[in-house]
């Protein structure tokens, strides 16, 4: 007994050694590197402040679970600055005096971050903000980052977008005289009179200094005197531009509006929402109010998709541009602290930091982020478009037209004529190419004839292009379609002004790689994909319809008639991009190979095993054969035919089990978990034939007391097994 309990508590001793040896669980692992995180985590703004951190922390959890930085893990110290320099001075202070903290990331306002920046510029600490977007910030400031586009470029695009995409002829201004409102006011009437826009009218007032409804309601009376003024250009943080816009929307006054990033987050369509009208009528005041951000979702790569569904996963809501923007902002500083000595004092380190971070400066060694590829320019600016949207219904969608940046073509005059049609545009030396946005659906009517040894269904749907302007839309190429599928002639078209609508009845026969390695728990994902057949994604972006369908598949869950034992769970319509690789047969690529990218739409209905129907079927036989197994051990000693007996019984029905599993799944080249069960059934087979064995060998020879110990090993061996399979299986598949 003594030798067993040795034995026992050994196993224990090493297996404890081993868990303190790991660098997630050891209490002398390293002291952790700290990253600081300054915005507005109370007041009005707190709902911005919270989606920073959330975007710092999922990037940073996944740092962390991958070893970290040389093995020390990342923490993030939240720091509250209110929105308010005084306070943002107060918070950069303490910051900069924490000898752990080597980087900040923030502020989210441009008049809090510049405070806050001479504190850092001294105390020579690097910064990143993903907000803050007026140019003095870095400009004047070594020590600050930005990936985020500055009020130059904004307001500058902004006019070329009103006045070249937009087509209007007039514009009218409402800004705040701070920092922030009156450079993108300056910088969007510059850009509008060098191309001849007309501005015809301008109200500038200090939140500061006047009283705010007062200057609104002056506002609003003079602006409705005024016939025709235009697109109306509200260059105000969030708080404000809600409390104008409703001035001016008041009473079902229709105004064309546009704003700036600050428009689009938490803030702003909150604020709409506490509205007695738009809570009675959504998007009473919110709806058609064009935005621009750096950020939304239909449109972005796919690192975006990736970061959405991780976002989701761990705090069960979207991701705002500002949870996107400080992901990015994590992932530049967490790249520069990789490079950093970390054997030298915090002063250093700091410093080299900041290096690290200036040497991100081209796109051969861009971060690749959910925002776009990040480097920093002369200015420690991140060069990349804005994406425009509008609001309908509370949401953000994208607009029929986008910009990406495109490198100067050879042919100049080309180029020209292009910028004079509207196709480029030039902000602040960046050359932009227009891409064409089609808001595309999918309702999918019935879903039949799944073949899982094919890995292929039969889906009978409607699809849909809406757009505007002259677009060979449904010129597309269904990636995952068994035969090729030609588009006929549209079941219903309408074409009016703004847009053209087309829908086409399909059915046809796709198929997907599924995964089956948690069978029978598996699901799998039953998807439609297609792709322009000519046009890359630099011209044309498939966007989901989120207007005009629903995601939805439980009210159609009769017509999924998929077969027994599955149903449909959930369904998921996106946008990604597929690329190949060629040189076109340029030889000046022969070396460098140029990538060709397209918009791809993806339509998946997600299907899952019933439970009953799945243990029933795949796991209560092996049940059943563990427990027959186990009654081996309280069989009496003589009755060795009988144990033989069951056992033989049990392997006959575990291979039968295992080769008809086989005959359903030959196709794959992997073991499944329903396989692993089997392996466990074989193993306990093989366990119960030695005690089995054992119990013979010495109940011939007499030995009572040996046959006894060997059964009260098996007694215990047997369930440990089982668990031990079990802990092992649950981490493997689940």
């Amino acid at each position: 007994m003594k030798k067993y309990l040795f034995i026992f508590l050994s196993i224990i001793v090493v297996a404890g050694a081993i868990l303190l040896s790991l660098p997630q669980t050891s209490p002398f692992m390293e002291k952790p590197v700290y990253i600081a995180v300054a915005g507005p985590m109370s007041g009005s703004q707190k709902a911005d402040g919270e989606d920073m951190v959330k975007g710092i922390q999922l990037y940073l959890d996944t740092v962390n679970d991958n070893g970290g930085i040389g093995g020390k893990k990342i923490k993030l110290a939240v720091f509250d600055d209110k929105n308010q320099p005084k306070t943002a001075i107060s918070v950069a202070s303490e910051i900069v005096e924490n000898k752990d903290i080597l980087v900040v990331l923030g502020h989210k306002y441009s008049s809090t971050s510049i405070a806050a920046g001479r504190i850092y510029k001294a105390g020579g600490i690097p910064a990143i903000t993903a907000t803050a977007t007026v140019n003095a910030l870095t400009q004047d400031n070594e020590w600050y980052f930005r990936i985020i586009q500055t009020n130059s470029f904004q307001g500058a695009f902004l006019a070329k977008y009103v006045f070249r995409t937009l087509n209007q002829k007039t514009a009218a201004i409402i800004f705040n005289k701070d920092v922030y409102g009156s450079t993108l006011a300056e910088n969007f009437e510059k850009t509008a009179r060098e191309i001849g826009g007309e501005i015809k009218h301008k109200w500038g007032f200090d939140t500061e200094k006047d009283d705010i409804d007062k200057e609104i309601r002056k506002i609003t009376v003079e602006l409705r005197t005024i016939e025709n003024p235009g697109i109306i250009f509200v260059a105000t943080q969030a708080e404000e531009g809600v409390r104008i816009i409703s001035a001016l929307k008041s009473g079902g006054t229709k105004y064309a509006i546009i704003g700036p990033d600050s428009f689009y987050g938490t803030t702003f369509i909150s604020k709409f929402k506490e509205q007695p009208e738009e809570q009675v009528q959504s998007g009473y005041y919110s709806d058609n109010i064009y935005v621009v951000c750096p950020f939304i979702l239909d449109v972005a790569n796919e690192n975006a998709h990736k970061f959405t569904h991780e976002f989701m996963r761990k705090y069960q809501t979207e991701p705002t541009w500002y949870a996107a923007g400080y992901y990015d902002a994590a992932k530049v500083a967490v790249e520069a602290l990789k490079k950093s000595d970390p054997d030298q004092s915090f002063r250093k380190k700091r410093r080299e930091i900041r290096d690290n971070l200036t040497n991100i400066s081209g796109s051969e060694n861009a971060v690749s982020g959910v925002t776009g590829h990040l480097f920093f320019n002369i200015s420690r600016d991140v060069i990349n478009p804005f994406t425009v949207g509008v609001y309908k219904n509370q949401r953000l969608i994208p607009t029929y037209a986008q910009y990406q940046m495109t490198p100067t073509p050879r042919d100049l005059d080309m180029a020209l004529e292009k910028v004079l049609k509207g196709d480029f545009i030039l902000v602040d030396g960046s050359l932009m190419s227009k891409t064409d946005v089609v808001y595309t659906g999918i309702d999918i009517n019935e879903i039949s004839g799944l073949d899982t040894i094919t890995s292929s269904y039969i889906v009978d749907f409607y699809l849909w292009f809406r757009y505007k302007g002259e677009i060979d839309a449904s010129n597309i190429l269904f990636i995952n379609a068994v035969t090729p599928i030609t588009l006929d002639k549209p079941i219903a078209e309408e074409k009016t002004n703004d847009y053209t609508v087309k829908t086409y009845h399909i059915k046809a026969k796709f198929k997907n790689e599924f995964d089956f390695h948690r069978h029978p728990f598996d699901h799998q994902f039953l998807s439609v994909r297609f792709r322009h057949n000519r046009l890359t994604r630099d011209k044309l972006i498939y966007v989901k319809d989120t207007l005009g369908m629903s995601d939805s598949v439980k009210k159609k869950e009769e017509s999924f008639n998929i077969g027994s034992g599955w149903y449909p769970s959930d369904k998921e319509v996106y946008q990604d991009i597929i690329s190949t690789v060629s040189t076109l047969g340029n030889p000046e690529l022969f070396s460098n190979p140029n990538i060709i990218s397209y918009s791809q739409f993806n339509a998946e209905v997600k299907i899952r095993r019933k439970a009953a129907d799945a243990i029933l079927r795949n796991i209560f036989p092996e049940m059943i054969m563990i427990i027959c197994l186990y009654l081996i051990y309280f069989i009496p000693y003589r009755h060795f035919r009988l144990r033989v007996e069951i056992m033989m019984a049990a392997l006959i029905a575990c291979a039968f089990y295992h080769i008809r599993l086989l005959s359903d799944l030959f196709s794959i080249k992997y073991s499944t978990f329903s396989e692993y069960v089997f392996f466990t059934v074989y193993g306990l087979i093989g366990l119960s034939a030695v005690v089995s064995i054992l119990i013979f060998y010495f109940e011939l020879r007499g030995a009572e007391t040996k046959t006894k110990w060997v059964v009260l090993i098996g007694k215990i061996a047997y369930p440990c097994m089982i668990l031990v399979f079990g802990v092992v299986m649950a981490y493997m598949f689940f």
